[in-house]
């Protein structure tokens, strides 16, 4: 069935159940919004299926890539649980439950378990084009933000072609936060081959696409596509995460976490705190026993 048609179709079933022509207008817009982004990310069009991975997606892309407020983003995510609700009653569609983003509590860091990232990295590995793989691992072995891989110079890589430090400089992080970060390994032979066979041009950008600069939404756009061929949510925040979450893990002390906090571009040592930092009970346990004031 068509697109439009569906939408015909939810708009009546939304006048029949009692919305209010703003509310009704609203649903419609943001439902047109997300079944557009389903067409970019997958390529194809929307034909009245639903699954819970594009919705967990599109929820974080509002989320991460678009920077939405949380008041916008559960706007949108109320239509879509509307819209689930319509395509199971009339298409019996799979059943989604959309989950409201909530505000206060701790933000939950999400990253792909070993196996998930296993798949995802030997799918890359023998799929992905030379751009596409070295994207990935960028991120995975420097943490950086989506905005950030596309601001970077080749005169931000450091002694690429030295036996000495690699490191790579990123100028314009959030906050206009200026950091270092050590490159080596398969990583570095990585970055080095594709600079070599980089697209001539003027630009002094790193990553060239065929039809030019990247943009945030295109580095989104390749990771997702590479994650739904294993049938898995990933997104460049998520790699990032991975990233630092492993760090995180060898943290020992508050020098430790301030290291961290300057290897993520964090302004403050409490979002660093916040998102990777968390005692276990055994240490709450240590640190809270046998108090004496007076010892």
């Amino acid at each position: 069935m068509k697109r439009e048609e569906i939408l015909i179709e939810y708009a009546d079933e939304l006048n029949r159940i009692g919305k209010s022509k703003n509310t009704a207008k609203g649903y419609l817009s943001n439902i047109s919004m997300f079944l557009n982004w389903i067409k970019e990310t997958s390529g194809e069009e929307f034909t009245g299926t639903l699954t819970p991975i594009e919705v967990k997606a599109y929820k974080s892309y509002i989320d991460t890539v678009q920077k939405a407020s949380l008041s916008t983003i559960n706007t949108k995510l109320a239509a879509i649980q509307s819209f689930c609700n319509f395509l199971h009653g009339a298409y019996g569609n799979e059943l989604i439950r959309v989950e409201k983003k909530k505000g206060s509590v701790s933000p939950k860091v999400e990253v792909l378990n070993k196996q998930e990232l296993f798949q995802f990295l030997k799918y890359t590995e023998g799929n992905a084009s030379l751009l596409h793989r070295c994207i990935v691992q960028t991120i995975l072995n420097t943490g950086m933000r989506e905005s950030e891989v596309v601001d970077l110079e080749l005169s931000d890589i450091v002694n690429l072609d030295s036996t000495k430090n690699t490191y790579i400089i990123i100028r314009n992080g959030k906050g206009d936060k200026y950091r270092e970060v050590n490159i080596s390994g398969d990583y570095k032979a990585l970055l080095r081959e594709w600079i070599e066979h980089r697209p001539m041009t003027d630009s002094q950008k790193v990553f060239i696409g065929n039809r030019g600069t990247l943009t945030a939404n295109g580095i989104y756009k390749i990771i997702h596509r590479l994650g739904l061929q294993k049938g898995l949510n990933v997104y460049p925040h998520m790699l990032r995460h991975q990233y630092l979450s492993l760090i995180a893990k060898k943290c020992e002390n508050l020098q430790d976490v301030k290291a961290l906090q300057e290897i993520a571009g964090h302004s403050s040592i409490e979002t660093t705190m916040k998102f990777y930092v968390h005692g276990s009970a055994e240490s709450r346990d240590k640190l809270t026993s046998n108090l004496n004031y007076f010892e």
